[in-house]
């Protein structure tokens, strides 16, 4: 609600009004004051300032329309709800200023701009998660004098907008960028102070301006490197010994005044023309600062010393080695990020050791035409390749540290590969080598893939290959799903070890063919399942599983609620209450093959008597009746003296296989009998042509027969299949002389 001054004062005498947030002053001097800060920026047209009266905390964007200064004058605006902060619209000339604080308390940005817009920040403080965001190339954010930014990230990847840094403090906690969006050059430096080396991009003019080690402190936070213009850089290193310091213009000068023992360490980036050339044992610390030389290899040794390289950054070139210590010498790199084409080169036996709080960004580790040794004993290595040449040359040896690439080679004795995730500038790291001692620290692994171990199942699965074998290393009971990737083909192999939970356990995902072998799977809440079958996945569970339920109400051991998934249980012992929903998948398919063992109460979760045609029996045992739902060519027995399975289907490849085969005469003995005397041979004879050798089916000596009923005995042909069949029971052996394609039952 508007006021005028008049009416602001009756107010204040009468206590009629709320106190004002926001004022706003007009070109002129006159002032209104306004109870939101929203309510104070709508009022305004053009070229007035908005002086915050007060700290507020917003729960919902603050949309600016017009040329505006807002001036904190001190005090704090901050963002508590997730959206982006301070929205200002197109075509603007906005400025924030006044020695106050706009701060964000969730992943969002500060600041936004649309299309033709630049907002000037000048003596305030910016704190939150993303500083900057536009969506159009001619949006602006300049960072001028006296500005503190405290930032996870100064700009979005997503920004197609520019972001120029004149003055300032800009502090960029994990990174210069959010995200992993297209735009590369839109950061923009000719000044300020950073408490990172802003040459780790390529937004810094280095035509025109240097970065030089500095030690200022604003806000709390350190900054420790300054964009200026190069002309007012004039040393470039300092050589210490025995508490004596000299600067020099260039770091190679400093380095050909030292004879051994020194520390040499930078005042500025070096974008040198040739490469370095260490020649007596020393420490080169980078202070935070860049060496970048890009035509050959980068920093050399001479032979025999020992070098230290340490806190900052090595830009190597893109077609040589980024360090080449010479024949018996050895250099340590530590918290340092190096880059090229190649880590390391030696002609000789030179070493490189990787040390902790490194980190690597090459394609290739060692080139194969020398003989360099790496170790690798920390910090966090982004590669291609292990070598940049067929021919073996460099010799690796990995005692610690994080890998975006995995490799077997040279792996130290133990130590072992770890899925550990974590990210460092934007590169994610996959694999760590750890001690057996640091495998036991965590809990132990729940699987491996070769070499590699996984503290969790679900970044096994999410990490294996075609062709590859998850092994299972412990009894798992999990409390999400284990999902397979899309399009993958692999073993799970449970190790003889458990995986059970409360949950549909295991989904296979689209077009994803997966193997399971060796081991338990238990299903522990009711209505849910082992596996959940999605489009086009297949499921091969094998005779070494055992899959089961251990809750009394309806537990299925597949649920296949997508079209075209195919499940085959071959030989696999089932245990649960149902063998499967069926969801809304009629084109879906289960096959029971082998000597698959089923114990479920049911089929279908539902109760369904009937399976539909889609069920495939050509094998198995069951403790339920399977004859209605087994296909043509499959004979299915009674099987003496097996608990609790009474019923098993016998493939008619497999009768073949067993030597058991059919003549096709053409003239059938006539064969009479009837199905109501117990006693002698019991022979059920069917009209038609029949064969004339009498084949043995099944010894079924162990069944015992009630005398004076005939119910135990019966044989029941297809009546959808033509031909005849003769079957004869005598003395505890099936016989039948039958035409091929005949389905006998006996039940």
């Amino acid at each position: 609600m508007k006021k005028t001054l008049l009416a602001a004062a009756l107010a204040f005498c009468v206590g009629a009004w709320a106190a004002d947030t926001a004022r706003v002053t007009v070109p002129g001097g006159a002032t209104t004051g306004y109870a939101s800060l929203q309510a104070a920026l709508n009022a305004c047209t053009g070229g007035e300032t908005v002086t915050m009266l007060t700290d507020a905390t917003l729960t919902s964007q603050v949309k600016i329309n017009a040329d505006v200064a807002l001036d904190l004058d001190g005090h704090t605006i901050t963002m508590t709800a997730f959206a982006d902060f301070l929205g200002f619209s197109s075509n603007l000339t906005a400025t924030i200023c006044g020695g106050g604080t706009v701060e964000v308390r969730t992943a969002r940005s500060l600041i936004t701009v649309k299309k033709g817009t630049t907002v000037n920040v000048t003596n305030c403080t910016l704190k939150g998660y993303c500083m900057f965001y536009g969506d159009n190339n001619t949006g602006k954010l300049n960072v001028m004098a006296d500005t503190v930014a405290l930032v996870d990230y100064p700009i979005s990847s997503y920004s197609a907008a520019v972001l120029n840094v004149h003055a300032g403090h800009v502090a960029s906690m994990r990174g210069w960028r959010e995200g992993t969006g297209s735009f590369t050059s839109n950061i923009k430096i000719t000044g300020g102070c950073f408490t990172r080396d802003p040459s780790f991009t390529e937004m810094l003019d280095e035509s025109a301006y240097g970065v030089m080690g500095v030690s200022e402190t604003q806000g709390g936070t350190t900054f420790t490197c300054k964009v200026v213009p190069k002309g007012e850089i004039t040393n470039r290193a300092r050589v210490t010994k025995n508490g004596t310091s000299t600067d020099y213009d260039s770091i190679q000068t400093a380095l050909a005044a030292c004879t051994g023992g020194e520390t040499v360490t930078m005042l500025a980036s070096e974008h040198c023309a040739s490469y370095i050339q260490i020649k007596k044992s020393i420490v080169l610390d980078l202070a935070t600062l860049t060496i970048r030389h890009l035509t050959s290899n980068s920093i050399r040794s001479d032979s025999g010393t020992i070098v230290t390289i340490q806190n900052g950054r090595v830009v190597g070139a893109t077609s040589q080695s980024t360090f080449a210590p010479a024949q018996g010498s050895v250099m340590n790199v530590t918290n340092c990020t190096a880059t090229g084409n190649c880590l390391v080169w030696s002609s000789g036996t030179g070493k490189l050791n990787i040390l902790p709080d490194s980190f690597v960004n090459v394609k290739y580790l060692g080139s194969g035409n020398g003989n360099a040794s790496l170790e690798v004993r920390g910090g966090h290595i982004n590669y291609t390749s292990l070598r940049d040449k067929n021919a073996v040359g460099t010799t690796f040896q990995f005692f610690g540290g994080q890998f975006n690439k995995l490799s077997t080679e040279s792996l130290a004795e133990g130590y072992r590969y770890v899925f550990s995730y974590t990210s460092k500038d934007n590169i994610q790291f996959y694999y760590r080598v750890m001690s057996g001692e640091e495998v036991a620290a965590l809990g132990g692994l729940e699987a491996e893939i070769g070499v590699v171990g996984f503290r969790y199942i679900k970044d096994a699965l999410q990490q294996v290959k075609t062709g590859e074998t998850i092994d299972m290393v412990k009894d798992v009971a999990t409390s999400i799903q284990q999902v397979s990737k899309v399009d993958s083909n692999f073993t799970f192999d449970l190790g003889g070890h458990c995986l059970s939970g409360g949950l549909d356990i295991f989904r296979i995902y689209t077009n994803s063919t997966v193997r399971i072998r060796n081991g338990k799977i238990r299903e522990t809440v009711h209505y849910k399942s082992c596996f959940l079958m999605d489009k086009g996945a297949t499921l091969i569970v094998e005779s070494t599983v055992r899959l089961e339920g251990s809750s009394g109400n309806t537990t299925c051991c597949v649920y296949i609620p997508s079209d075209n998934a195919h499940v085959v249980f071959d030989g696999a012992q089932i245990a649960t209450t149902a063998l499967y929903s069926w969801g809304t998948a009629p084109q879906s398919t289960i096959e029971i093959t082998g000597d698959s063992v089923m114990t479920c109460s049911s089929f279908q979760i539902t109760g369904s008597a009937k399976l539909p045609p889609n069920v495939v029996a050509t094998g198995g045992s069951f403790a339920i009746n399977p004859t209605s739902y087994v296909t043509n060519n499959h004979v299915v027995l009674y099987r003496a003296n097996a608990s609790p399975c009474k019923w098993q289907v016998k493939p008619w490849a497999a009768i073949c296989t067993d030597g058991w085969s059919f003549d096709f005469a053409d003239e059938a003995p006539t064969v009479t009998g009837t199905c109501d005397t117990p006693s002698g041979p019991i022979t059920v004879s069917l009209v038609g042509a029949v064969p004339t050798r009498k084949t043995l089916l099944a010894d079924l000596s162990g069944l015992t027969l009630n005398s004076g009923t005939y119910a135990d005995l019966s044989f029941v042909k297809d009546a959808a299949l033509p031909g005849a069949v003769q079957v004869s029971y005598e003395s505890g052996r099936l016989y039948a002389w039958e035409a091929k394609g005949t389905l006998i039952v006996f039940q």
